[in-house]
């Protein structure tokens, strides 16, 4: 592939050029290799014609020169890349299921809550946070049920029934393969769920078994439109933090599992908002501990394909899944959620089980999921008295043990090499200013797993192609 556009100084203004550039190989010879090409370090593994490096008050990185076979032929000027701010809407799961206890003694809910409670209170600048709950219930339904008619429009009612010699659910006698498919109850004295409901638990007198009462289908809402509205708009933290816990704390877990609309729901929030803004990045983030139970689509691959429409489309956005579960059910839900998180752009879905502490587990969660989300796009700073050659921009990673290394430009995502990565501008400069410089994949999942490094954005050599 041939070198970028190599737009002279007469290029759109806005964008800075400062006086001073430094980069490896002005030549602009193409890259073979690993994701990256890495010059060799010197004694304090800086590139070894750099003897120094100067931190600016604005916290821009300027590398000053000593030695540059190319000195002469381009300008010597470094910035530090700012990653762009990001917006994370959370849609968390509120379901009935999240009242089970965990190891600790404490509810799942309250793991959870005290876990966000502290991921809003203790971040930075550059992360405004989103939330919605899930269910959410239509207006005037009546969610306990003995009949239909008891329902009325939210209808019908649906019974909880198991096969009473194998504690399968059922809907029939059909199912239990000839033997009683029974409604489910609870023991009065005994405590505990019994079938056939109306008999008796023990020989203790008047512990019989209560039927449970039945759900009203349309109890909870599958309108996507309601959970595309947030409880709390996105905003930034810290100072949203209270809004935002608060929100959490007053809810009460019930009701079943509405996972597809609450995801398309929060996906739509995520787009709106990056067409508002289109100078953030925006992700969702979906936490769960259980699979869908009610609305449609319930199917693992249908809600994979909600994520993935939405990591393929314009503008892009990613899906982070968090799951809650036991140790039983930590291994099969790891490979359900996986393909959601997958689909939608991120490695795979962050399983918390709940043998361990919840509430810190989960707040590691959060923490790699915003790190992940801030990793791999960066701003080009403008600077009205400014010009910039867009084909004179270098990519410059240096990692947590100070080793060097230089990405190469690929010019569109579609020529991302899968082994080499590299690194591209959101808008072609042929085309228009570019705002901002991406990375490839494979580039953005080395940087993911570096969070001690840093990357310099280079002006004034020739940009550095991938062959």
């Amino acid at each position: 592939m041939k070198a970028g556009h190599n737009r002279a100084s007469g290029s759109p203004p806005g964008w800075v050029v400062l006086p001073l550039c430094l980069l490896v190989g002005c030549a602009g010879a193409s890259l073979e290799g690993g994701p990256f090409s890495a010059p060799d370090a010197g004694p304090a593994g800086l590139d070894p014609r750099f003897d120094r490096v100067v931190v600016m008050p604005d916290d821009r990185t300027v590398v000053d020169p000593v030695q540059d076979p190319f000195e002469g032929s381009c300008g010597r000027s470094t910035i530090r890349a700012q990653a762009l701010p990001v917006d994370l809407v959370v849609m968390m799961d509120a379901s009935g299921s999240m009242k089970q206890r965990t190891s600790s003694g404490e509810t799942k809910w309250e793991a959870v809550t005290g876990a966000f409670d502290q991921f809003f209170r203790t971040q930075g600048a550059g992360l405004s946070v989103g939330l919605q709950l899930f269910p959410l219930t239509n207006r005037g339904a009546v969610r306990d049920c003995s009949t239909d008619a008891g329902c009325g429009i939210h209808g019908p009612c649906d019974r909880f029934k198991v096969c009473v010699s194998s504690g399968k659910d059922c809907l029939s006698d059909a199912d239990c393969g000839g033997s009683e498919c029974a409604l489910v109850g609870r023991c009065q004295t005994m405590g505990g769920y019994c079938a056939p409901a109306g008999g008796s638990c023990s020989t203790n007198a008047g512990d019989s078994c209560t039927a449970l009462p039945g759900r009203c289908r349309l109890f909870e809402t599958c309108d996507v439109n309601a959970y595309s509205s947030p409880k709390v708009p996105v905003t930034a933290l810290p100072g949203g933090a209270a809004a935002l816990s608060s929100a959490m704390r007053v809810a009460e877990p019930d009701g079943a599992t509405p996972t597809g609309p609450a995801l398309s729901g929060a996906l739509a929030q995520a787009a709106a908002r990056l067409k508002s803004e289109p100078s953030r990045r925006a992700a969702v983030v979906l936490a769960t501990d259980g699979f869908p139970t009610s609305c449609s689509p319930q199917g693992i691959r249908e809600l994979a394909q909600i994520a993935a429409g939405a990591f393929n489309a314009t503008p892009s956005v990613a899906t982070y899944v968090i799951g809650v579960f036991s140790p039983q059910e930590a291994s099969t839900a790891a490979s359900n959620l996986n393909q959601i998180a997958v689909a939608g752009g991120s490695d795979k879905a962050i399983i918390v089980d709940t043998g361990t502490n919840v509430s810190t587990e989960f707040l590691r969660a959060l923490n790699a999921i915003r790190f992940a989300a801030l990793a791999c796009e960066y701003q080009l700073s403008p600077d009205p008295s400014g010009l910039v050659d867009f084909g004179q921009v270098n990519v410059r990673h240096v990692n947590a043990s100070n080793k060097v290394a230089y990405v190469p430009y690929v010019g569109i995502p579609f020529r991302c090499d899968s082994a080499r990565g590299g690194w591209y501008f959101d808008v072609d400069p042929a085309m228009g200013v570019p705002t901002q410089v991406r990375t490839c994949p494979a580039t953005c999942s080395l940087l993911r797993s570096d969070p001690g490094g840093r990357v310099d954005l280079i002006f004034g050599c020739k940009t550095i192609v991938i062959d």
